[in-house]
């Protein structure tokens, strides 16, 4: 997952893996093999941590990824 880029170098992302309950400055790690993590963003002000932007949530959505093709062409030279 990206770090949140907040509007202006005044703020600090911040982000909270359990509903709100708790809130870090650590991007969550991403873990491909799942469960599914629900992550909730803000940005809080540096100079008042008591003000914040509206809080926005995004899902992961863990699986699989499909098999590469297998390339049966041999790519043409490529001339700088």
């Amino acid at each position: 997952m990206p770090a949140l880029p907040c509007f202006d170098d005044a703020c600090t992302g911040w982000y909270s893996t359990n509903n709100g309950g708790t809130w870090s400055t650590t991007v969550p790690t991403y873990d491909q093999d799942g469960p599914a993590q629900t992550v909730l963003t803000r940005c809080n002000c540096d100079a008042n941590p008591q003000v914040s932007s509206p809080t926005n949530t995004v899902t992961t959505a863990p699986g699989t990824c499909p098999p590469c093709p297998v390339l049966t062409a041999q790519a043409p030279p490529q001339w700088w």
